[in-house]
C-alpha cells in the first residue's frame, strides 16, 4: 500500500515539473527586449501612481 501511494506521489511530482519545463520554455520563448517593455512599463505605472497619490 505505501509502495503504491510513494509511485503515485512521483508520478504527481514528475508531472509538475514536466509542467514547469514547458511553461519555462514558453516564458524563454519570449525576446528579451519583449520582456524589457513591459518591465520597464511596470516601472513608469508605478512611478506615475506614486506621483498621483
Amino acid at each position: 500500500m505505501q509502495s503504491t501511494t510513494d509511485r503515485d506521489r512521483a508520478e504527481e511530482l514528475a508531472h509538475f515539473a514536466r509542467q514547469m519545463d514547458k511553461r519555462l520554455e514558453e516564458h524563454e520563448a519570449w525576446p528579451l527586449s519583449f520582456q524589457l517593455l513591459l518591465l520597464a512599463l511596470f516601472v513608469f505605472a508605478l512611478i506615475g501612481f506614486g506621483l498621483l497619490v
